[in-house]
Formats: C-alpha cells, sequence, structure tokens
C-alpha cells in the first residue's frame, strides 16, 4: 500500500492512534471482532475434527484472531496499537464468555465443540457416522493403525472425541 504522506518513524500519534478517526470507530472495531469470532467458531465447526487435534474450536479461534490482529498491528504502520488492544481485549473476552456459556449449557457445548461419536462397535463401522464425520476409510485406518490395531475383530468399541481423536476399547485378549 503507498502512502501519500511518508510514515514518519516514531510518530506515537499515529502508533497509538490513527489520525483522521473519530473515537466512535472503537465501537466499530468490537463489532467486527465479534462477528469474525462468530465467523471464525463457525467455520471451524463446519469443516470438522480433522484437524483440531489438541485444541478446541475456540482455542483455535483465538489463536486466529489474535494472530492477525498481532500481525495486522506488526505489519502495518498505518494500523494503531490501541485497535489490537482492543481487538485483543474482545476476543479474549468472547473466549471467556464462550467457555462460560458452555459451562453453564451443556447441550450448546456439544453443539459447538461436538461430543464423542462412536464409530465401530463390535468390530463394525458405523457407517451412518463414518459418513457424517465426512472421513475416508485411508484416514479411518491411519487413525486405528497408530491405535496399533491389526484388524476390526479386535475393536470392542471406537470412538472419535470432540478433539478428533480416536479413542479404542479392545475386547479382553486370552492368552494361552
Amino acid at each position: 500500500m503507498l502512502l501519500a504522506v511518508p510514515l514518519v518513524p516514531f510518530d506515537w500519534h499515529r502508533i497509538l492512534w490513527t489520525p483522521r478517526t473519530p473515537p466512535s470507530y472503537l465501537g466499530e472495531i468490537v463489532f467486527r471482532c465479534v462477528v469474525m469470532y462468530l465467523i471464525i467458531i463457525i467455520a471451524l465447526r463446519v469443516t470438522g475434527r480433522r484437524g483440531v487435534r489438541q485444541l478446541s474450536i475456540f482455542e483455535i479461534s483465538l489463536v486466529l484472531a489474535l494472530g492477525s490482529a498481532a500481525g495486522d498491528t506488526m505489519f502495518y504502520g498505518t494500523t494503531s496499537l490501541l485497535y489490537a488492544a482492543v481487538v485483543f481485549v474482545v476476543v479474549t473476552g468472547l473466549y471467556w464468555l464462550c467457555n462460560l456459556l458452555m459451562r453453564r449449557y451443556p447441550r450448546l457445548s456439544d453443539w459447538l465443540e461436538g461430543k464423542p461419536m462412536l464409530l465401530i462397535e463390535d468390530g463394525r463401522i458405523q457407517l451412518a457416522t463414518f459418513r457424517k464425520m465426512r472421513l475416508t476409510q485411508k484416514e479411518l485406518f491411519g487413525e486405528l493403525r497408530q491405535q496399533q490395531v491389526e484388524h476390526l475383530g479386535q475393536v470392542r468399541l471406537a470412538y472419535m472425541e470432540a478433539t478428533g481423536n480416536l479413542s479404542v476399547y479392545f475386547y479382553p485378549t486370552t492368552d494361552p
């Protein structure tokens, strides 16, 4: 982006507050944060669990939102630190609020973050669940190999957890 006026290094007025911007713009930043946070959460929820691994959807959305705010402030001289600070406060507040609501309303938590889904029962793949999760056969068998499964007959139950990890319960082994 070409600037009409050259940037003056360490211009504290520009660093902390972008010139010609009304103070009410901070309200717009709050609104933009809320909207983008919700869009990130919905997008992560729709795309499924495969890429999540160990992080909740809210933790990933927090990382994305804060990373974007920090990156813009670090790279663009026209973005003030105050704007980024407001974004950090709002996004962190939204994260805290979502966690509070999910603790209070378990159904909301189940909908947003998901709940464990039975994928294999008595050595048989539950096809409806398999299709619903949009897994490929290659992905499923790769996960099973990581759990030391040689054949489906070993598996009593297997759940796809909300984190995207596969939990496998084996039949008891009978050693001769």
